[in-house]
């Protein structure tokens, strides 16, 4: 269907939607854009969204298990 316009998302929204996530296909996929989108991704900004995220969740494994995927 050419000429309609599509919205995506982001890769770093995406990848902050994904971490939010316990599946294991969503830790798989942050890894993947991680590691495929590294050299643009501003990991400053997504390291303190991600540290937010954690901390109002409660979920301090979220934030672990994000820091993980840049190793």
């Amino acid at each position: 269907m050419a000429g309609y316009p599509v919205k995506v998302c982001a890769v770093p929204d995406l990848s902050l939607h994904k971490v939010i996530s316990d599946r294991a296909r969503d830790q798989k996929d942050v890894r993947f854009l991680v590691g495929r989108y590294r050299g643009s991704l501003d990991r400053g900004a997504l390291d303190i969204a991600v540290a937010g995220l954690a901390d109002l969740l409660a979920k301090p494994e979220m934030l672990a298990r994000y820091r993980d995927c840049w190793k």
